[in-house]
């Protein structure tokens, strides 16, 4: 009979009984203690019963001693009896393949079948639906699994055979497993696995390389690989972005660039045994996804790694890196070097990152932010086997300073900071047991956010923190939130403060803490003290004035707090307030009474109360009883008097803003004040664009107006419509404003009236017949304007210059005034006449500077010179106001107009504003131009300039502009031409038309001026100076006074006379090529650009006309 005692479990009797026949036949006896003689204890560690009914319920048979066990089957029948079991596990036994796959009545949870040393049946059919199931076997390594028989478990895991995979399933439907383990000779397609969570694969050295292909179908959490290391692989990763944790124990073979895994989706990534060929230039060849915890082992590198790319964990062990350790710039939780040959010393900079170092070369001093934590040994062996000279675990700490702020208390969630911190919050004891369950770094090393689930915080206003390391460990009190100190008992001795309460903060400089007498302002230097106390001492003479009541004030950074005392020596200060006095505003404690004391009125936010007078401090920016004004000096003046006045009333301090008396104004009342006349409609200065100088009183009149009140207009003239000879109605175009007083109008000396106004910009009167060239002159309110030679007769009939020489040599077209050349003449007069020594093109280049503007024509022997040199502004006396060089500052374009006409621009611009612009046109085709009213026309091969100038800022409305043109010409090697002849100049004059010429060796340079403007749109007479200058002509154009635009247009031709010879009787005789026409618009734009070309016609060689301007397209 067996007994059992207290604690025993026995199973059922025919479970016992069948578990008994299990042990018989198979001789495993020993694997069950007894209890007695005949009686086995099966309940033990093996055999798991419940503890109730003693059913059994796990069911572990391994057998370690192969020499007991006698090698029967084991069969699904040795377990019928055990109806109630829900896992099995066999080990190193006689598996029969019945078993394997027999599905049990009752729900069986694990099974697990490892056959050791004994041999298995290939698996052709699926295994039983367990949820977790394990078989391993060594004897059907090279056969073939396929994946349907595995799919129905959740956890499957096969080893000791390295076999193949076959995926026939055919759908997703119905596959349960999440987590495998296999030992596989290849890849299988997954793709229609989507549940899983962790895949383990082992391979051995006969795994099938083309199978890397199913790599991209695997989808998994967490992914485990181990290779072969006695063989190198290509790196394959890349053919999967679907898993999140990746491990793989492989050799890789050598990269040929670097491989950027940046926008994968791992967040770890885990690479052991990559092998010594595994780098790029001796880095690391993987730039990892941010964020992402890596590590490679095993491998050789010399480029130490860029911690801009490597920010999550990272780990390098045994991977060589034979360099000096650099600063650390990243921004990563913990970094692992351990096991290279990492020299130098390690930087300060490394305190940002728990770092692991042990087994390098490193030498020097490790920084205190890990050496404070040696007296942990995990903390100790992260530097071992090196050669530091601080390496010691009892080093201590002697800076440490952390600080907690409780940011939310329902959580109990705070951040850390403060000096040598550390790596691990979970040293941290809230209230001194409880471990945080989350954190994360702010900083790491510096700074972190912890949460604590376990502890209370049983005080309102503080609560403590047990720091296991830096040993010894310590209680540190931190207050929640901003406190006050609070002082419960103050004792004055000779010459200390001995003050106790809570809430003080002068320990390792958590804040600044100070001690004050408040009445004499004297500070008691603290010498020791903790979160309940603080000793201070003073010089005893600083307060022997001092009687009751005395403030003491102590302050901890911002918050302050005050308390009355009786500051007799020896008095000890300890009645209490109730609380504080912390419910009444603007109160304190008097320690001496423990009663609290109070201003009358409440101080507000921006006073204090003087707790000796009962009144409130204001601040400097405020006053009155309460504190509530604002108080904002005024500015000082005049002598350093605020307002300049020793009248204090003129000051609104409440405002900060003076009251000037009548004759004063500014900020500080330091200006004078002086009131601007008055002009028409009872406007200051009259109104419009005027400005008043308050100070001075003078008005400041736009350039349209004058008088000391801006009254008046400043009239001027800027275009004329004239009349005929036979006189009549003529237009002035200008400004003449609104106000006219005694008007008159003057073409020479002769009046024109009546004068009528058609708008402030138009008059009209009837003129005198006349002819010629006359001033005009134009007065109104007391104001004379006078435009020199802006009155210009119309000729009914236009005479033409020399009256084309004769009638056999031209006809005159007096409607333009422009000769018809016949009989072979030609020139402006038909004065010259072509012959056999004339003809040719074959002459000099023309070039142009597009810096100075100039043309230039050479053929190495006379060079003519055309350009705009001065532009001139001129007063109502003639004198020169303004002067502008155009000889510089040119910028050039090329365009092109329908016509494929090629067209040069040039640019600058003086005033800022003021823009002048000169186009240059190449005429292709015989054309006839017309400006301000006059046609003429451009032979082919011309060149036409057209030059503007806009929005010129004048000094008064009386002035004018001048525009300076020099024609010229210099020989450059007289003695070799047989044309050779002194220089000659001189003018022509008709209606429409004046002319210039300049004569050398038979070359004429031909210059015409149509004597119109346009200004501001309109035509009017262009009245032109000609002077000679020795070699050159002066051309002054006075432009009549204009707001918008002025437009001009001379044009030039370069002719040659009629005894010129193409060739001269020498040996180095030479072929001239000439004419050129070149045409020079001006155009009122405000463009000034001073480039003439000049064309050669052929007359008696055959060739077509043809134009030379090389040195121009070489500048595009």
């Amino acid at each position: 009979m067996f007994f059992c005692y207290i604690n025993c479990i026995e199973p059922p009797i025919d479970e016992y009984n069948c578990l008994l026949n299990f042990i018989t036949k198979t001789n495993l006896f020993s694997l069950f203690p007894k209890t007695n003689a005949t009686h086995y204890d099966f309940c033990s560690s093996s055999v798991r019963c419940d503890e109730t009914t003693g059913t059994i319920k796990d069911l572990t048979i391994s057998n370690g001693f192969s020499n007991v066990y006698n090698g029967q089957s084991i069969l699904p029948t040795d377990f019928q009896c055990l109806p109630n079991f829900n896992r099995i596990y066999l080990q190193n036994l006689n598996i029969s393949k019945e078993l394997v796959f027999h599905v049990f009545p009752q729900t069986v949870n694990e099974a697990s079948y490892v056959y050791g040393e004994y041999s298995c049946s290939p698996i052709d059919q699926e295994f039983p639906e367990i949820q977790l199931f394990f078989f391993s076997c060594q004897f059907i390594s090279g056969t073939t699994i396929k994946m349907s028989y595995i799919m129905k478990q959740k956890f499957f895991y096969f080893e000791g055979s390295f076999v193949y995979f076959e995926n026939d399933v055919v759908s997703t439907h119905n596959i349960s497993i999440t987590t495998i383990r296999l030992f596989s000779l290849n890849y299988p397609d997954f793709s229609n696995f989507q549940n899983l969570v962790t895949i383990q694969i082992v391979f051995n050295q006969d795994f099938v390389l083309s199978s890397i292909q199913n790599f991209s179908t695997i989808k998994t959490k967490t992914f485990d690989v181990n290779h072969d290391i006695s063989i190198s692989y290509p790196f394959y990763v890349t053919k999967n972005n679907f898993t999140k944790t990746l491990s793989m124990y492989a050799r890789f073979e050598k990269p040929n660039s670097m491989i950027d895994l940046s926008s994968y989706t791992f967040t770890g990534l885990t690479f052991t045994s990559v092998g010594d060929k595994f780098n790029l230039n001796g880095e690391i060849p993987i730039i990892p996804p941010p964020g992402c915890d890596f590590l490679i082992g095993f491998g050789n590198f010399n480029v130490f790694p860029n911690f801009t790319l490597f920010t999550g964990g990272f780990s390098s062990l045994f991977s060589n890196f034979p360099i000096d350790l650099p600063r650390y710039s990243g921004k990563n939780k913990i970094l692992s070097l351990g096991n290279n040959n990492l020299t130098g010393t390690i930087d300060e900079s490394w305190c940002n990152v728990n770092l692991y170092i042990a087994n390098n070369k490193l030498t020097g001093e490790i920084p205190s932010c890990f050496t404070c934590y040696f007296s942990d040994p995990t903390s100790f062996s992260f530097f071992a086997g090196n050669k530091f000279t601080n390496y010691n675990q009892s080093i201590g700490c002697s800076e440490f300073a952390p600080r907690f702020e409780l940011v939310d208390i329902s959580t109990k969630t705070f951040i850390v900071t403060g000096i040598n911190i550390g790596f691990n919050p979970n040293n941290w004891l809230l209230n001194s047991v409880g471990i945080p369950y989350n954190s994360e770094p702010i900083s790491t090393g510096y700074g972190y956010n912890v949460s604590y689930i376990t502890s209370n915080i049983p005080n309102p206003k503080y609560f403590n923190i047990l720091f296991v390391y830096p040993k010894p460990s310590q209680t540190i009190y931190f207050p929640i939130g901003d406190q006050l100190p609070n002082p419960t008992a103050i004792k004055i001795t000779s010459n200390q403060l001995i003050i106790k309460g809570e809430l003080f903060s002068s320990y390792m400089g958590y804040s600044n803490q100070s001690v004050q007498f408040e009445e004499t302002s004297t500070n008691c230097t603290i010498k020791d003290g903790d979160f309940f106390n603080i000793t201070c001492e003073f010089a005893p003479s600083s307060i022997s004035t001092l009687t009751y009541p005395t403030i003491i004030k102590i302050k901890n950074d911002n918050l302050i707090r005050r308390v009355i005392v009786n500051p007799s020596i020896g008095q000890l200060n300890q009645v209490a307030c109730p609380n504080n006095c912390d419910d009444l505003s603007n109160s304190i404690c008097d320690l001496s009474q423990g009663i609290c004391i109070s201003c009358d009125i409440d101080c507000g936010i921006f006073g204090e109360c003087n707790f000796i007078t009962k009144t409130c401090d204001c601040d400097s920016n405020h006053q009155g009883p309460d504190c509530s004004l604002p108080f904002i000096q005024c500015p000082t003046g005049l002598n350093s008097l605020i307002c300049s006045s020793a009248d204090y009333n003129m000051c609104n301090n409440q405002t900060g803003v003076c009251t000037c008396s009548p004759n004063q104004q500014g900020k500080d009342c330091s200006l004078p004040f002086k009131q601007c006349p008055v002009g028409f409609d009872s406007l200051i200065c009259s109104g419009g664009n005027s400005n008043c100088n308050n100070q001075t009183g003078i008005c400041y009149c736009d350039i349209k107006f004058t008088n000391d009140d801006c009254s008046k207009p400043n009239q001027y003239i800027s275009s004329v419509s004239p009349s005929n000879t036979n006189g009549g109605e003529a237009s002035f175009f200008g400004w003449f404003g609104d106000t006219h007083t005694n008007p008159s109008l003057l073409i020479g000396n002769q009046q024109c009236q009546p004068i009528t106004y058609n708008s402030s910009s138009e008059i009209r009167c009837i003129a005198s017949p006349g002819n010629g060239v006359y001033d005009i002159t134009f007065s109104q309110n007391d104001i004379v304007y006078q435009l020199r030679n802006g009155y210009s007769y119309l000729e009914i009939f236009k005479n033409c210059p020399n009256d084309c020489t004769n009638s056999n040599q031209g006809n005159c077209n007096t409607s333009n005034g422009e000769c018809n050349c016949i009989n072979n003449y030609y020139s402006f007069d038909c004065s010259l006449k072509r012959n056999n020594n004339t003809g040719g093109n074959n002459g000099g280049n023309p070039s142009i500077d597009p810096s100075t503007g100039g043309t230039n024509i050479t053929d190495n022997q006379v060079n003519f010179q055309i350009y705009f040199k001065n532009l001139f502004e001129i007063d109502f006396n003639g004198n020169i106001v303004n002067q502008y060089s155009l000889q510089s500052n040119w910028t050039l374009n090329k365009t092109k107009d329908s016509q494929s006409n090629a067209i040069y621009k040039l640019t600058q611009t003086i005033q800022q504003s003021c823009e002048i612009i000169t186009f240059i046109e190449e005429i292709s085709t015989s054309k006839q131009f017309s400006f301000a009213g006059s046609t003429f026309t451009l032979d082919a091969g011309s060149v036409k300039l057209t030059i503007s100038i806009s929005n010129y800022n004048y000094k008064s409305s009386l002035n004018t502009l001048q525009l300076q043109l020099i024609s010229s010409v210099d020989n450059e090697n007289e003695e070799s031409d047989c044309n050779n002849k002194q220089v000659s100049t001189n003018e022509t004059n008709t209606s429409s038309f004046k002319y210039i010429k300049i004569s050398k060796d038979n070359r004429v340079l031909q210059g015409r001026f149509i004597n119109q403007v346009l200004s501001d749109g309109r035509s009017t007479y262009l009245s032109i100076d000609i002077t000679n200058d020795g070699n050159s002509v002066i051309a002054k154009l006075n432009l009549p006074h204009f707001i918008n635009q002025s437009i001009i247009d001379p044009d030039f031709s370069v002719l040659l006379e009629t005894d010129f010879k193409s060739e001269c009787d020498t040996e180095n005789s030479r072929k001239w090529l000439i004419p050129v026409a070149v045409i020079v618009p001006v155009v009122g734009i405000c463009f000034i650009a001073a480039i003439v070309y000049i064309i050669y016609k052929k007359q008696f060689i055959e060739k077509p006309l043809k134009i030379k301007l090389a040195a121009i397209r070489k500048m595009n």
